[in-house]
């Protein structure tokens, strides 16, 4: 739930197709703007960053030099 009251949705794959079951979702869900596919984390941060998610650090985040 984000600070407008909305809830909205990530599938994060790895490369699998979506299940019948998840495109019904989908298609459910992304006229709506609550829905999002994302392969990666990386993507995930974005789409949440998008959608005005304020994120914070974890200690196991990746940083440049660790990278």
């Amino acid at each position: 739930l984000f600070p407008d009251g909305v809830t909205r949705y990530i599938e994060l794959k790895a490369g699998a197709s979506l299940s019948p079951e998840q495109r019904d979702f989908r298609d459910m869900a992304k006229p709506h703007g609550v829905w999002a596919l994302c392969r990666s984390v990386e993507e995930v941060e974005a789409t949440l960053r998008g959608w005005g998610a304020r994120l914070r650090n974890h200690p196991f985040q990746r940083t440049e030099e660790a990278a």
